[in-house]
């Protein structure tokens, strides 16, 4: 992304070209807009991937994903509610309880009334 800046190849392949009269400080706005534009899919691919190892049924790799490539990236604030849910059902599945609890006890975002029922549930064991 860093190239994307300067490398005409690369700018020719994502289809950022100069445009006919284009002035050079709008032209290298809109290579910043990409460059956002490919960071922030690029971090949100990490919640996609975690999210697909869980689907899995990887419990040790969608932790992983969820932990180390989500929780602690800066950019992916937005995905933190979501990964630290996914991070509880994983250790659930893995009948690591109080870990599980440990993630629902957390969030403080809009699934956090959906994990104290959770909590509520493996706290009477299930």
């Amino acid at each position: 992304l860093a190239q994307l800046v300067y490398d005409r190849e690369i700018q020719q392949q994502l289809q950022i070209v100069r445009r006919a009269n284009e002035k050079q400080e709008e032209y290298q706005f809109r290579i910043q807009q990409a460059q956002q534009f490919y960071r922030a899919a690029k971090l949100d691919s990490n919640a996609f991937l975690g999210m697909l190892q869980y689907d899995m049924e990887n419990w040790d790799a969608a932790i992983n994903w969820m932990d180390q490539r989500l929780l602690q990236i800066d950019g992916t604030q937005k995905w933190h509610g979501q990964a630290r849910y996914i991070l509880g059902r994983a250790n659930e599945n893995k009948a690591v309880f109080s870990e599980a609890i440990g993630w629902y006890k957390i969030d403080g975002s809009s699934q956090e009334a959906g994990n104290r029922i959770r909590i509520r549930l493996l706290e009477k064991g299930k």
